[in-house]
């Protein structure tokens, strides 16, 4: 150690102050209550010949609470070095600070010598922030060397796979190899990122308790002076997701069977139908005919018992035939295909309602339609279900002397829906679901004729529309049929 006889000599101060004019650090001397006795030239430049005797964390403007851990604070022995990291020194940038014991101009000192830190300590903070991002990413994250071991991994990793980073510190992958994979495939994945590129895609890999869980995996190369370093894995867990893909396709698969089972039924259902309309038809006219000739060749002679037997003969015959008709009629219905186009509801209405009064012009009926209603629909279908609604508003109002039918729009539950209104016989609400239901009839075939299939064609034409359709009745107050379309 230097004596202090050679530090007090005046030849070692002029040395000092030359030797601390030159180095590249910022540099002081300070004597034991922190008051400045030199500054080197880097110091000067900033502060000027001035700043001799201030206080150094008065001119540096450094946190005084930082100086509560300064070396001097304690003393440093003539000779011995000691050090402090200090934050917003000197225009706001850190430093490490040397001190050094020695006597300068006759009374004891210290050196300071500053090494500028601050990108250092911003470099630091930004690794540090970045550790905090990648442990705390919800992704499993790998670090590995260029031969491929792992160097590093996250929590969420752990949670992916099972194993503690102790348990994989220093493993090649291979570890989580499931079999599902060939050589062929880690091959090329190897052979992208030995390459440089980056590689993408989807692995069935193995935890520690030999379950099997799919991933979405990146592999990045990280570079340093243009070599491969590190390799850098990012993997999410899809394996849920896969489980739902292969519900997806076996649902998939399931309805193109239904679908094919479906198309095979329509098929036969078109045949039967064209059996009934040739077939069926047939004999039923000719019973209808016969009886008919029955009628009119031998009246006389069947008597009034005769009479009444042929003329119900007839009748279920007729009946027949116009089941058969309103069978096909939904089986047509439920075929056909959608053609939608603007359409003026309230024009087709009141189309269809002057063809009632033309086939009954003796009736007392008053029609309204309200103006301007219109649909994007298939036409013909629409048109179909208003023929239905209307001519039962038409049949149920016939018993009455004068009637009131009307076609207008109102919005239920925030959508438009479209209504036939008629002040006839009504049902009882209680039956109201039974309406739409194939042959489900509210009155007898004596009171009103029918089949009950009209507002099953109904029901069956609004919901290939995306809609639905209901109704609303009190006995002898008529009905409101409601119906909306999407």
């Amino acid at each position: 150690m230097a004596t202090k006889e050679i530090y007090e000599s005046s030849e070692f101060g002029k040395s000092l102050n030359l030797a601390l004019d030159t180095i590249p650090f910022a540099a002081d001397i300070v004597d034991e209550n922190g008051k400045i006795l030199f500054l080197n030239s880097k110091l000067r430049k900033i502060f000027g010949e001035k700043a001799l005797g201030e206080k150094c964390w008065e001119l540096y403007k450094d946190n005084k609470e930082q100086c509560d851990n300064c070396p001097l604070k304690n003393g440093i022995a003539l000779g011995e070095t000691g050090g402090i990291e200090t934050e917003a020194v000197l225009g706001g940038r850190s430093f490490f600070i040397a001190h050094t014991g020695l006597v300068y101009e006759g009374r004891n000192a210290y050196l300071e010598i500053f090494h500028d830190i601050t990108e250092h300590i911003t470099i630091e903070k930004q690794l540090r922030k970045y550790l905090a991002a990648l442990r705390s990413a919800a992704n499993a994250i790998i670090i590995a060397d260029k031969e491929g071991n792992i160097n590093w991994v996250n929590p969420a990793f752990t949670k992916l796979t099972g194993y503690s980073p102790e348990e994989v510190m220093g493993k090649n992958p291979r570890i989580f190899k499931s079999g599902k994979h060939d050589e062929a495939f880690y091959k090329n994945l190897w052979n992208t990122v030995l390459s440089g590129k980056v590689w993408h895609g989807e692995t069935v890999n193995r935890r520690k308790d030999g379950s099997l869980y799919s991933e979405d995996m990146t592999i990045t190369p990280i570079f340093e002076e243009g070599e491969i370093a590190n390799f850098i894995a990012i993997k999410q867990d899809i394996t849920e997701r896969k489980k739902a893909q292969e519900s997806i396709i076996n649902l998939n698969e399931n309805l193109r069977l239904k679908a094919a089972e479906l198309y095979a039924a329509n098929k036969e259902l078109e045949a039967f139908s064209y059996s009934v309309s040739h077939d069926l038809r047939a004999p039923l006219r000719s019973i209808d005919g016969f009886g008919r000739l029955l009628q009119e060749e031998y009246d006389e002679k069947l008597g009034e018992r005769g009479r009444e037997f042929i003329g119900r003969l007839r009748a279920a015959a007729q009946r027949m035939e116009q089941l058969i008709d309103d069978l096909l009629s939904l089986s047509k219905v439920t075929r056909a295909d959608m053609r939608r186009e603007n359409a003026d509801l309230s024009a087709i209405a009141r189309e269809i309602l002057l063809k009632l009064k033309e086939n009954e012009p003796e009736r007392n009926v008053k029609f309204v339609v309200q103006e301007g209603l219109m649909a994007k629909c298939d036409k013909r279908l629409i048109q179909a279900a208003l023929e239905n609604l209307l001519g039962n508003a038409w049949k149920f109002t016939s018993k009455h002397e004068k009637a009131r039918i009307e076609f207008g729009a109102v919005s239920k539950d925030g959508k438009k829906a479209y209504f036939v209104h008629d002040d006839g016989s009504g049902f009882d609400p209680k039956y109201a679901d039974k309406l739409f239901t194939p042959f489900q009839r509210l009155h007898t075939a004596s009171e009103f004729k029918g089949t009950g299939i009209g507002l099953t064609v109904v029901n069956r034409i609004v919901t290939k529309h995306g809609g639905r359709v209901w109704a609303e009745s009190e006995p002898e107050k008529g009905a409101t049929f409601y119906f909306t379309l999407n």
